[in-house]
């Protein structure tokens, strides 16, 4: 059970990166390439990839 609620967090941990993701490319200036956005790079983490 401890190993599915992990897996359930992890996932979670993703899908709260993919919103920060989102919602900073809909409100940036510098469009789609977010490689020139030194915000998003200071503060998106990325996430560790889903152990199976």
């Amino acid at each position: 059970m401890d190993t599915r609620m992990a897996d359930i967090d992890a996932q979670l941990d993703r899908l709260a990166a993919a919103r920060r993701y989102l919602g900073h490319l809909k409100q940036c200036h510098h469009g789609p390439s977010l490689e020139d956005c030194p915000e998003f790079r200071a503060g998106i983490r990325v996430p560790e990839p889903a152990k199976h």
